[in-house]
């Protein structure tokens, strides 16, 4: 399969090794205070590294879920809001289903959180409700500028190839030819963030990819307009541009993150 032939050949003997791992659940609590109450009903949680709010866990939490204490998100999506520092306003450009503009409104960001499809925006809006500081706009991401806005923090979680799921519809979906159109329309948005991210300002670009050609392929462009990548987290897997977590390295879905931030 076109799968196997491709990621065998960029990752050689590691494409054995992580391919069959299934990722750790995980979750984000909205109050500190929720995880105490989990521990004293017997939920196992163990922290992830790179997000003080987020846990690896066994045990149910079906009661802080419907309460909407905890949100239910794979550990690695939980590193772009990290790492880029909210402050201010932020906009992110493929906000639904909501699982990063949540936990960047947990940071303190007041957030635009922009997704074109109607029925997205509303699962997004669901989840969003339960917030303060927020708004939805509807917009293709390419057409952003015309909101009239520029911002000094940028997430771009772009659409992808979803190859670090390793789920069997992403198996089965994957072609060269889907490839080459995820970073077609990756280099568009990336070229539509820098559009509107102010001097001085940060861009988070990620996916839930492993693939060279949607991570550093596309951040490479960004880098060629002057864009400076920055590297704030010790202990994680580093490409040229971006860090790259691969399922074995903590249990989680492969995932890639760059931070770059624009020149004054």
């Amino acid at each position: 399969m076109w799968f196997e032939e491709r990621y065998g050949e960029v990752y050689g003997d590691l494409f054995d090794r992580f391919r069959a791992i299934r990722p750790r659940p995980a979750l984000r609590v909205r109050f500190p205070e929720v995880a105490g109450r989990l521990r004293e009903r017997g939920v196992r949680l163990e922290p992830v590294p790179w997000y003080g709010r987020g846990f690896f866990f066994e045990g149910d939490v079906s009661r802080e879920l419907a309460r909407g204490e905890v949100y239910l998100q794979d550990a690695a999506s939980m590193l772009p809001p990290v790492l880029l520092e909210p402050e201010g306003e932020v906009l992110d450009m493929a906000a639904a289903p909501g699982s990063k503009a949540t936990q960047l409104l947990e940071m303190g960001a007041r957030v635009v959180a922009n997704e074109p499809d109607a029925l997205r925006r509303r699962v997004l809006e669901r989840n969003l409700v339960r917030y303060d500081g927020w708004e939805i706009a509807g917009m293709r991401g390419e057409e952003l500028w015309k909101l009239g806005r520029r911002f000094n923090r940028v997430l771009l979680d772009a659409p992808c190839t979803n190859t670090g799921t390793m789920s069997r519809r992403a198996v089965e979906m994957f072609t060269p030819a889907r490839l080459r159109r995820m970073v077609r329309l990756q280099k568009a948005l990336i070229r539509a963030a820098l559009r509107v991210l102010e001097p001085g300002g940060l861009l988070i670009y990620s996916t839930c990819s492993i693939d060279p050609q949607e991570n550093d392929g596309v951040v490479r462009a960004a880098v060629r307009r002057g864009m400076v990548p920055e590297f704030p987290l010790e202990g994680l897997r580093r490409t040229e541009f971006g860090y790259q977590l691969l399922p074995h390295d903590f249990g989680t879905e492969g995932f890639y993150a760059a931070r770059l931030r624009q020149p004054l």
